[in-house]
C-alpha cells in the first residue's frame, strides 16, 4: 500500500514510514486488483509454468483473490504439460521460450539459499525430488543452495571461509555429470572474488541430516 519503503541502512536493513522519509513523492498506487492482475503476469513470466495454487502461495492471499486474478489474466495463458500436471505460461513468452538461446545452451546455475526461485512455487516436486526434499528445505525455514541443471535441482552447496580463503563444498543428489563440475569450477572462482579471497578448493561429499543449517 506503500506506507513503509526501505530506509538508509545502517549495518543491517532498515524501513521507514513514506509520508514521513518521502514527504515530496508523488504517490498514486493503482487500484488492488489491477495492481495483482500485473504482478500475476509478471509472476507467471518470471517463474511460469506454474498453478493458480503456486500463485496463491507465492502471494499469501485468500483463495477468491488470487481467483479473481487469474480469471483475468486467463485468456492469455497456455497449458503446459510438467511431470504430468498442467501448468500455465503467458502465450506472449511462447515463441521467446521455444527460441535456442546461448544462455539455455548452459544450463547448470548455482542458485545460493533462499533464493527467490525456490520459494515460487507451492509444488515444488518438479524442481527437487521427493528424496531429497529435507535436504533442500531444512529445519527452521532453512533453505539451502542448490545446483540447478535444466531447471531441476541435483545438488546443495554452500560456501565455508577458512583462514584466508574460501572453499565451496557440494553435496549431491546422485552422481554429478561432468560438464556440470565444469560449471562448478568456472562459477566458484567467481564466489571467492565477491569475497576478495582466493578459491582454496571445490568438495563433495554426503549430505547428512544430522548437520543443520551452514552458511
Amino acid at each position: 500500500h506503500g506506507y513503509a519503503c526501505h530506509a538508509a541502512r545502517d549495518g543491517e536493513g532498515l524501513f521507514a514510514s513514506r509520508s514521513s522519509w518521502l514527504p515530496g513523492l508523488a504517490w498514486d498506487p493503482p487500484e488492488r486488483d489491477a495492481a495483482n492482475v500485473a504482478m500475476l503476469r509478471r509472476y507467471l513470466r518470471t517463474y511460469g509454468p506454474a498453478t493458480l495454487q503456486d500463485f496463491k502461495y507465492w502471494r499469501g492471499v485468500k483463495s477468491a483473490d488470487a481467483q479473481r486474478w487469474w480469471a483475468a489474466v486467463e485468456p492469455e495463458l497456455a497449458t503446459v504439460a510438467v511431470d504430468g500436471s498442467e501448468q500455465s505460461i503467458l502465450r506472449a513468452d511462447i515463441d521467446e521460450l521455444l527460441a535456442p538461446s546461448d544462455a539455455l545452451a548452459d544450463s547448470v546455475r548455482m542458485l545460493y539459499r533462499f533464493d527467490p526461485f525456490l520459494l515460487a512455487h507451492k509444488d515444488k516436486r518438479w524442481l527437487v525430488p521427493a528424496a531429497h526434499h529435507k535436504q533442500v528445505f531444512r529445519i527452521a525455514g532453512h533453505i539451502e543452495g542448490v545446483i540447478l541443471d535444466r531447471g531441476r535441482a541435483i545438488a546443495t552447496w554452500r560456501y565455508v571461509r577458512k583462514g584466508r580463503g574460501l572453499t565451496i563444498v557440494v553435496e549431491p543428489f546422485g552422481r554429478i555429470p561432468q560438464r556440470v563440475r565444469r560449471k562448478e569450477e568456472r562459477t566458484a572462482p567467481r564466489i571467492a572474488a565477491y569475497f576478495d579471497v582466493p578459491l582454496q578448493e571445490i568438495v563433495e561429499q554426503p549430505f547428512s541430516l544430522d548437520t543443520g543449517p551452514r552458511a
